[in-house]
């Protein structure tokens, strides 16, 4: 058994785009969890040790941009990677700020 690239979690609120995303990433790969949120994703940042955070800009309730500070605060080590159908240029420039 040969060991995982990557431990990845993506973080989305849409359940086809969590899915695809683990299969491809799994596909080439490396290891992937899916959370549908914030509050599972802290839980699981809790409990696990990710090496990359793939993070919806927008989710129901804290969105991606706003858990951006206190995920980059608490979990320094990992690499962040916003994504969104309906981002901007001045997001993807907040983003970047926030640490992405």
């Amino acid at each position: 058994m040969t060991e995982a690239l990557a431990k990845i979690l993506v973080a989305d609120d849409e359940p086809d785009l969590r899915a695809l995303l683990q299969r491809y990433l799994s596909d080439q790969g490396y290891s992937v969890r899916t959370v549908d949120g914030a509050g599972p994703l802290d839980v699981l940042l809790q409990r696990e040790r990710f090496d990359v955070l793939v993070l919806d800009v927008m989710m129901p309730g804290e969105d991606g941009l706003e858990a951006l500070p206190r995920l980059r605060a608490a979990h320094p080590d990992v690499s962040v990677v916003m994504m969104s159908g309906n981002a901007s240029i001045e997001t993807a420039v907040q983003a970047t700020k926030a640490g992405a």
